[in-house]
């Protein structure tokens, strides 16, 4: 046999490749929304399981295309992992409610990362599985009801009670029909989308059917637009499995809930229309039409803001929409806010990245000539443009939801501040000032600062944190003294609150982040009914994983 000859036992993994290729272009053939469509999801899930079964029965396969992982040991073809996927592996059903459950059951696997989220342990054997038998048709309703809530309701400030109606919209146990779901959460701050898993406990009084092992320390965090992806190829492949298998897809519950997803997303006045909904806490199609009219109003005068503020002043908070409508017309304090960098030397902030925070923080303390030490009342209003006559104070109440800024004439702002002792007021008019920083098309015309958990929110509070407290000058104040008595003194002379200074030592790993209330250090970020106030609240902190 010579040597350019290849022999046909020996098969190479080279056609996967043109294989790829030639699926692409029928797709693209078949119309521009290919990507969504559920043929090709169901063909991406069945090559991808061809491919890696093959290379994993018969390792010495296709040499010459494979990649190793350079020192991770591993012998087999490196795949690239998306943030989030869904694995499933079609069995038969011969026991079930009814013909969408039988002929859509599957092993399911749910992967962030290189975390398994369904790794389990069933009563009946001590055997770990990596997979869990369950039906992929609740899995697919309950995602697809409760996409437009996944993607733009976020978590609720610290302190919020945490409504039944809520944790339906984000846990996925409320998937239901009788199986036994991970206990996971998904929570979006508008640009990436909070994924927490609690592990079951060994010794659990209510013991289920299946234990699931994976848990996880905080949130992990992965970006909208991978999780958009992962949900959509499954909930394509589940619907297409629905209407090869069965003849009931026309009349298909999922059939009906997909069909209008994606004809809302295609259209975006319906998708701006379904956006306020869920940023209000309504399910599909139950927000009051007046109450709608009200909120794309606020919108068209307030921009992107409106999105920091229907959450604080929808439903969880009772609708309280007479305050919100009536910010327009309170009196403030004037002020013109000013960005002190040079134009070129301007970074562009890129998300709810601490660093990035910190890097702006550090640019407007360099322009303004103060690299170190406690930044003042007076350099502080200065940058805003608050008049050297007027003295600052609060013109909200303590129980008002959230601070603003108005836009007016020539540049100028009405700013809201809300009450507070005087940390807290330098701490909110620092975070106005971050927000300010932002690009308009980004921030629009209103500024608004809430207690929310969006991206635009941690990166205000970590602007503000790293301005009025940066973490060189505080290392040189504490010079090692992390003690409760020695973070009061760093917050008392620099005048902002407790928790910021704690925020700041934890993220540049000073400090433990789960030390704080007592609160729990792993499971859900809800504490006694309530949400917790712990250090999600600012990015990129000790604990939050970042998967991109």
């Amino acid at each position: 046999m010579g040597r350019g000859s290849r022999p046909a036992w020996r098969l190479r993994l080279s056609w996967a490749r043109p294989l790829g290729r030639l699926v692409r272009r029928l797709g693209r053939f078949v119309g521009k929304q290919w990507h969504q469509s559920a043929w090709v999801a169901e063909g991406r899930f069945l090559a991808e399981g061809i491919l890696w079964d093959v290379a994993r029965r018969w390792p010495g396969l296709g040499v010459r295309n494979r990649r190793r992982r350079v020192g991770s040991g591993d012998e087999g073809p490196v795949r690239r992992l998306s943030a989030l996927r869904f694995e499933l592996a079609w069995v038969p059903m011969a026991h079930a409610q009814g013909l969408e459950i039988a002929h859509t059951a599957t092993r399911l696997g749910v992967h962030v990362g290189t975390e398994n989220l369904t790794r389990n342990q069933t009563v009946w054997s001590d055997a770990i599985h990596e997979s869990v038998l369950v039906s992929a048709y609740p899995l697919a309703l309950w995602l697809a009801s409760s996409w437009w809530r996944l993607h733009w309701e976020p978590l609720l400030a610290p302190g919020a009670h945490v409504t039944l109606e809520w944790r339906k919209a984000h846990e996925m146990e409320s998937a239901g029909f009788g199986f036994v779901w991970p206990r996971v959460l998904f929570a979006s701050d508008g640009e990436a989308m909070q994924i927490w898993a609690v592990a079951a406990r060994s010794r659990s009084k209510n013991r289920k059917a299946v234990r699931y092992l994976t848990g996880t320390e905080g949130p992990v965090s992965v970006p909208l637009t991978d999780f958009t992806q992962g949900v959509d190829d499954f909930l394509a492949a589940t619907v297409w499995r629905l209407k090869v298998r069965t003849r009931l897809y026309g009349d298909s519950t999922l059939r009906t809930l997909w069909d209008d997803l994606r004809g809302d997303r295609a259209d975006p006045r319906r998708a701006q229309w379904r956006r306020c909904e869920a940023e209000l806490g309504f399910p599909i199609g139950q927000c009051p039409n007046g109450l709608m009219d009200k909120a794309l109003a606020l919108q068209d005068v307030m921009g992107p803001a409106v999105s920091e503020l229907l959450p604080v002043y929808g439903k969880a908070a009772g609708l309280a929409f007479v305050p919100l409508e009536a910010l327009s017309g309170t009196p403030g304090i004037a002020g013109r806010p000013m960005d002190p960098r040079a134009p070129k030397t301007r970074t562009a902030p890129q998300g709810a990245s601490w660093a990035q925070a910190a890097l702006m923080a550090h640019e407007v303390r360099a322009a303004i000539g103060l690299a170190a030490g406690p930044l003042e009342d007076k350099v502080l209003y200065d940058l805003l443009g608050v008049p050297k006559d007027a003295k600052p104070h609060a013109t909200l109440g303590p129980a008002a939801r959230a601070a603003v800024a108005i836009p007016g004439i020539r540049d100028e702002y009405r700013i809201l501040i809300r009450e507070g002792d005087r940390p807290t007021q330098r701490f909110a008019w620092a975070r106005l000032f971050a927000d300010f920083l932002l690009p308009e098309a980004a921030r629009g015309p209103w500024l608004a600062s809430t207690d929310l958990m969006t991206w635009r929110q941690k990166y205000q509070r970590a602007l503000a944190a790293e301005l009025l407290c940066p973490i060189e000058a505080l290392k040189a104040y504490l010079n090692g003294n992390t003690s409760p008595a020695g973070v009061d003194l760093a917050a008392r002379d620099f005048g902002v609150p407790i928790e910021i200074v704690e925020a700041v030592l934890s993220y540049n790993g000073i400090l433990s982040s789960r030390v704080r209330f007592g609160e729990p250090k792993t499971g859900f970020p809800y504490y006694q009914g309530r949400f917790a106030s712990e250090f999600a609240w600012l990015p990129g902190g000790k604990g939050v994983s970042t998967i991109k």
